[in-house]
C-alpha cells in the first residue's frame, strides 16, 4: 500500500493511499510507553534530546472508512 504524508496543524498523519480527495481523518485512542524522559533544550529553545517514548494512535477515515495505526 502506497502512503503519503499529510500535515494537519502541527500533527503529521500518515494516511493510506486512497483515490478520494475528500477524506477526513479522526484520531482515536492513543497509548504511550511509560519511560521517564527529561527534555533538554539549548538557549535558543531547540530540543537536544528526542523523546524515547512511542505513541500508538488508532486512525479512522470518516469518508472512505479505512482504518490504520499511527506510531510516533
Amino acid at each position: 500500500m502506497e502512503e503519503y504524508l499529510t500535515e494537519v496543524g502541527s500533527v503529521k498523519i500518515i494516511t493510506p493511499d486512497c483515490n478520494r480527495d475528500d477524506c477526513r481523518v479522526s484520531m482515536g485512542r492513543t497509548t504511550t510507553t511509560a519511560m521517564g524522559w527529561q527534555p533538554v533544550f539549548d538557549k535558543y529553545g531547540n530540543m537536544l534530546n528526542r523523546d524515547p517514548n512511542k505513541s500508538t494512535t488508532e486512525m479512522n477515515c470518516l469518508t472512505c472508512g479505512k482504518t490504520w495505526t499511527r506510531i510516533t
